[in-house]
């Protein structure tokens, strides 16, 4: 038949620390862990974001703007100093 009185070595107050301080640290283990893989998956998310607003930015931006190697300006104001030079 079982026992029902608890053997010294589960009264033990060694063996009771020891098994708190190990599901302690395993609690600690475990929301450490937990924490930096939030925040890990928080930052994977804000760079693909980025990356998107960037993409978005520069397609808009390439086609909004002109280039200034061929603007009118440009282009005037070298024939200006091209019939200068004559």
């Amino acid at each position: 038949m079982l026992s029902s009185k608890p053997s010294s070595i589960d009264v033990d107050p060694f063996v009771l620390y020891s098994r708190s301080l190990r599901d302690y640290t395993l609690h600690l283990w475990t929301e450490s862990r937990r924490v930096v893989e939030e925040e890990a998956q928080q930052a994977e998310m804000l760079r693909e974001a980025e990356v998107q607003s960037a993409k978005a930015c520069m397609g808009a931006s390439t086609h909004s703007q002109s280039s200034p190697l061929f603007s009118p300006s440009s282009t005037a104001s070298m024939t200006l100093k091209d019939k200068e030079k004559k």
